[in-house]
């Protein structure tokens, strides 16, 4: 019969087991609500940021508040039930050394883990131990591995920081309680410490115990490295948008003359990785390929190069994944435009700033979205709609969206750019969106419509855009050298400034596009359509025109020397009202061109700006004119009488007649046009020259109901000077 101190211990570790049971109870409840809303987490819910209800509490928070006070929860009832468990077995210590281990399994409650570091539970201790063990130790850090996984897609660094952190805490937490509670319990028997009546020897084994402690030290070190080095944004891919985002050095302005660099040519190409094969990560027992590093087939030609352990890529981005877990999102197919059926830009779905590397939003539809400061570092955006989305630069105020991708341009001036290196954007709908300042190099943008869209002083080097329709978009400044443009159609385009050395446009559309200064070194022109353009001081040293056709295009001032303007199998160029006046060029090469009877060619005593014939003028109203009635060559006519005469602050004939006709019953059709555009066009118009028709005096009022708000001030104008881009300034006149 137990004795009284024997029966107050027993009733000592029944209130025990109750504490633990309640403790049990409320955990396991949590983790298995827990566990399920987390696996139903999709990744459309984490790139809308849907509402989640907290288990068993019925709160809604926000998923990313979800994601941090969920797993904190789960913490704190797991470090609660560890301490219970804790105290329960410094209850059932006491018991067996007041009664013996035998009795103490007679007094102490039939609860599981209570018998369980009693020592008892027979043949089934085994068993039960097992479960507890899965229970107490291996499931809870199992969850929270689970939780940083389901959350990877998100892109959240100091969030999974976050998990990382928890899992940690949690691994040492368990291993430190459960190896106290433990200790000294159901290793060996103490009746011979107790001097009790002899019973039959059992000893366990010593190395079974040795082996307990081994396998939980190896538990809580494999946890943790796959928590931190396997379950986590790798280094190199959260590092590789931002190495090349800063231009310190770039001219803030993007027409202002830039040093000609000697192009050094590419090392050749290493010999490909050992790695770069899609078998190499079955085999793992491969020890001289240590520590198991991958390196994932490009998805395109010279596209970044990335390297990840291979387990990693298993798991996480191999085309076939263990429970399609994705550590970056693939929402296909979704629609996230708002329900205005003229949405304004940028006013819809907003995703400012988020993190959204390697995402795969193939065919969805983000019209109108609010996309400035996100990254979209190698995203696949193909077929993707992105109607009056607002890609670009971010204001000062809000530079907290994206810390990361601030820079500097050529007078320190800090500003923020959205990142879409080596984003796939084939056939991707940008019609009126914003890219302003866009980091695009490598991009991928074959057969995508951006008409109307704005590409001001956006970084396209390198990317691939071959059937683009770029017209009437605003690109002044853009960079895009090296860029693949073959078969592009940008009429009516604004490339001012822009910088296309070594591009290919061959066969491409520029008619009536305003590329004044543009710098088209060494690029590729064959086939290439320019009717009505307006390219004074551009750079085409050394470009290659053969079979292009050239019609009313201002190359006044421009640099043509070392141009090819017949080329095999295109045959010559074909040039018509042409101006070439004050461009330098070898006349003799010209010779290879068919030249039309209307070619200004240059002349030593003949200024730029010298008085044309107006024979010149109306062979160029004869061939502009039909093309008013196209909305692209429109605006793009409309950018070159603003060029023109800003260039020259004089309007000539054809300027007038142009502008006439364009405003000529525009109330009536209901056209409309932007404050600047009705200023240069009322201008233009209103300018008494020889050849000019007259606006009569009853109609001057007539058109301000055309535009939205007043006419800006004209201001004063100050004509350019007729110098090459580029040209150094002591060779300036």
């Amino acid at each position: 019969m137990a004795t009284g101190e024997g029966a107050a211990l027993g009733q000592m570790l029944e209130e025990a087991s109750s504490e633990v049971r309640r403790a049990f109870l409320w955990f396991g409840s949590f983790a298995a609500y827990f566990a399920t809303t987390v696996a139903a987490t999709t990744h459309e819910n984490l790139l809308r940021g849907t509402a989640v209800k907290l288990p068993l509490l019925n709160v809604d928070l926000p998923i990313v508040g979800f994601y941090i006070i969920g797993p904190l929860a789960f913490l704190l009832l797991h470090a609660w039930l560890l301490f219970q468990l804790f105290l329960l077995a410094s209850r059932s210590r006491a018991l067996i050394s007041a009664v013996g281990p035998r009795e103490a399994q007679l007094l102490g409650p039939s609860f599981p883990p209570t018998q369980y570091l009693l020592g008892g539970l027979g043949a089934f201790r085994p068993v039960f131990g097992i479960a507890i063990w899965l229970t107490v130790i291996l499931a809870p850090a199992l969850i929270l591995c689970f939780v940083q996984i389901r959350f990877l897609p998100y892109h959240a660094r100091s969030i999974t920081g976050f998990h990382i952190g928890l899992v940690v805490i949690d691994t040492l937490m368990a291993l430190v309680l459960w190896g106290l509670t433990i200790r000294g319990l159901a290793i060996r028997d103490r009746h011979r410490e107790l001097d009790l009546e002899p019973q039959p020897p059992r000893r366990t084994p010593r190395w079974l115990g040795i082996a307990g402690y081994a396998g939980l030290g190896a538990f809580a070190v494999l946890t943790l490295w796959f928590s931190w080095s396997v379950a986590a944004l790798p280094v190199d891919e959260a590092a590789a948008p931002h190495e090349l985002a800063p231009v310190d050095g770039r001219p803030a302005d993007p027409c202002a003359p830039e040093p000609v660099m000697e192009v050094v040519e590419a090392p050749p190409a290493a010999s490909p990785n050992p790695t770069d094969n899609p078998a190499f990560c079955t085999s793992l027992l491969r020890v001289q390929d240590y520590p198991f590093m991958y390196e994932p087939r490009r998805a395109f030609e010279g596209a970044p190069p990335r390297q990840m352990l291979c387990l990693s890529y298993l798991l996480f981005e191999a085309p076939t994944t263990p429970l399609d877990m994705r550590r970056n999102l693939v929402v296909r197919g979704k629609s996230f435009s708002p329900p205005d059926q003229a949405p304004r830009l940028g006013t819809g779905f907003d995703l400012r700033g988020r993190d959204l590397r390697f995402a795969d939003l193939t065919g969805s539809d983000f019209t109108a979205a609010d996309l400035r400061g996100a990254d979209l570092f190698g995203a696949e955006l193909e077929n993707t709609i992105l109607r009056s989305a607002d890609l670009g630069d971010v204001s000062e105020s809000e530079f907290n969206l994206c810390e990361g991708f601030t820079t500097a341009d050529g007078n320190g001036n800090a500003f923020c750019r959205t990142v879409a290196r080596a984003a796939n954007l084939q056939r991707a709908q940008l019609q009126g969106a914003r890219l302003r300042k866009i980091d695009l190099r490598l991009a991928r943008l074959a057969d995508a419509d951006l008409t109307g869209a704005d590409l001001v002083e956006a970084d396209a080097t390198g990317a691939q855009m071959p059937g683009a329709n770029l017209s009437a978009g605003r690109m002044r400044g853009i960079r895009l050298d090296e860029a693949g443009m073959r078969e592009v159609r940008a009429t009516g385009a604004d490339l001012t400034c822009a910088r296309a050395r070594r591009a290919d446009l061959s066969a491409a559309d520029l008619s009536t596009a305003t590329a004044g200064r543009i710098r088209l070194a060494d690029a590729d022109l064959d086939e290439a359509r320019l009717v009505g353009a307006y390219m004074p001081r551009a750079d085409l040293t050394g470009a290659s025109l053969g079979g292009a056709f050239l019609e009313g295009v201002d190359l006044r001032a421009s640099k043509l020397v070392g141009a090819r303007w017949s080329v095999e199998p295109f045959g010559p160029a074909e040039l018509g009202l042409v101006d070439l006046r004050g461009a330098r060029l070898d006349l003799g090469a010209l010779q290879e061109a068919v030249l039309g009877a209307d070619v200004a060619l240059p002349g030593g005593d003949v200024a730029p700006d010298a008085a044309m014939p107006t024979a010149f003028d109306a062979a160029l109203v004869a061939l502009l004119e039909p093309l008013l009635s196209r909305p692209d060559y429109r605006s793009g006519v409309i950018g070159r009488l603003e060029s023109e005469r800003n260039d020259t602050c004089a309007v000539r004939p054809y300027q007038a007649t142009l502008a006439d006709t364009l405003l000529a019953g525009a109330c009536e059709r209901d056209d409309r046009f932007t404050p600047g555009e009705w200023w240069v066009l009322q201008i233009a118009r209103r300018t008494s020259l020889a050849g000019a028709r007259k606006l009569p005096a009853a109609d001057s009022e007539a058109f301000t109901r055309c535009v939205t708000g007043p006419p800006p001030s004209p201001g004063a104008c100050d004509p350019q000077p007729w110098v090459p881009v580029d040209t150094p300034a002591s060779a300036s006149p």
